[in-house]
């Protein structure tokens, strides 16, 4: 859920200690203790990684109040797939899955060529099981469509994943 509300247009906003994953504020004050949990540190490292993409990647950072340069793809529930673009910057690609199995999903894409994965909130790195595209996927063009394409991307349950085109 992070990861779809930091990568769609918006103003981001963050109550205090959700970075560290605190859900519950018993005394009105971040428990920093939390962070003694293993799971705890992962979640930080994926906010941290979010807010790195956000700073570092065209696409998000310069839309942040454009949603015009959205690009949503059809899809079928519970999959969330959406293409971000920007001014001379190579497009992002967003997929979420919001059910409790992985998916194997086709989408179809506007551009050619490898799509690299930036980020996939599953990763062994975030305390994940590392269910997704081996680093990206290339895209196949449609056979009786000339000049479209898609591609062929594991989704794995309530998570997310980014890729950027490689030009």
């Amino acid at each position: 859920v992070y990861a779809l509300a930091w990568l769609t247009p918006g103003m981001k906003l963050m109550h205090m200690g959700a970075e560290i994953g605190q859900y519950q504020w018993p005394d009105g004050v971040v428990a920093w203790d939390i962070l003694e949990n293993p799971n705890s540190l992962c979640f930080l490292k994926l906010v941290r990684d979010l807010n790195s993409t956000l700073r570092n990647e065209a696409p998000i950072r310069l839309s942040t109040r454009v949603s015009q340069l959205v690009t949503w793809l059809p899809t079928e529930p519970p999959v969330i797939a959406y293409v971000r673009s920007g001014e001379a910057a190579a497009p992002l690609l967003v997929a979420m899955n919001r059910s409790d199995e992985t998916r194997r999903v086709r989408l179809d894409v506007p551009c050619a060529g490898h799509w690299r994965e930036l980020l996939n909130t599953d990763s062994r790195h975030y305390g994940g099981g590392d269910i997704g595209n081996y680093g990206g996927a290339h895209t196949y063009e449609i056979a009786d469509r000339a000049g479209l394409f898609f591609l062929d991307i594991t989704i794995p349950s309530r998570g997310t994943i980014i890729f950027r085109l490689d030009i």
